[in-house]
């Protein structure tokens, strides 16, 4: 798991930025920028590239990993991993991951993930990707697929009688307010925010049960795709259906190989 293809991208100072610092595209008022940023789509550039015309990116990934779980580059001279916290101390490492390609790079490659709308499997991919906490990216662009919609109309009550409105018309014409409706909006709200239960392939089950025999695991149904969850010796590591591990020990040269054999 690493943030580019080809090993460790040039290491930039990613501090906090300035929360003055407004969005090219506008969003409405309510919205999680965040949220929209880990959408698969959206075209983000760096807020650090002062140049008039920052290269765009394309959002195809947002592991479910933070920044001190996930791995920037392979540190061949102290054979180890290297996090993104590490690698950018002044990166919050409580903070979740976005993974970008740029699009000249896309538009350039054979590769062929466009439209990007699902998640991009990593491991396979021939082009450099990069890895930046959400408050390092700006949205410029945010593709028909996602939904914008403000967290806080959801499952409230419209004049209209849509999703979550609590009054009806009963049969007499009347109105009346049992409370059904606002228990079903916010019921449908509920499950639309829930991951959906992923069917595993037959090799990541093949690992499931293969790692099950000497430690934890559990599988995680995530927004970006299933992920195993295993726990050995008080350490804890997080692999994707695409072979991407996260976490570093001393298993984790293991596991790598593991990956290689079932994946």
């Amino acid at each position: 798991m690493r943030s580019s293809k080809d090993g460790k991208p040039t290491a930039v100072d990613g501090g906090p930025t300035e929360e003055t610092q407004s969005e090219p595209e506008d969003l409405p008022d309510g919205v999680d920028r965040v949220e929209i940023l880990r959408e698969p789509g959206v075209k983000v550039v760096d807020r650090e590239d002062n140049s008039q015309d920052p290269d765009t990116a394309v959002v195809i990934n947002s592991p479910p990993a933070t920044c001190e779980e996930w791995n920037a580059y392979y540190d061949e001279d102290n054979d180890r991993w290297v996090s993104i916290a590490e690698d950018n101390p002044d990166y919050d490492p409580e903070s979740p991951v976005v993974v970008v390609a740029f699009l000249p790079a896309i538009e350039e490659s054979d590769t062929n993930i466009r439209p990007v709308e699902s998640p991009v499997q990593l491991k396979s991919l021939d082009i450099n990707h990069y890895s930046f906490p959400p408050n390092r990216l700006k949205i410029v662009e945010t593709p028909d697929h996602v939904d914008v919609e403000p967290v806080s109309s959801k499952g409230e009550s419209t004049e209209s009688g849509g999703r979550g409105s609590a009054n009806r018309e009963n049969t007499n014409g009347e109105s009346q307010d049992n409370g059904e409706d606002t228990v079903k909006g916010d019921a449908e709200d509920i499950a639309e925010k829930e991951p959906q239960k992923w069917d595993l392939t037959n090799g990541f089950k093949a690992l499931r049960d293969r790692l099950a025999e000497s430690a934890t695991v559990e599988v995680e149904h995530t927004q970006a795709g299933p992920v195993l969850a295993v726990e050995k010796l008080g350490t804890s590591y997080r692999i994707q259906e695409d072979g991407t591990v996260s976490g570093d020990g001393a298993l984790r040269d293991r596991l790598d190989s593991l990956v290689e054999e079932y994946l």
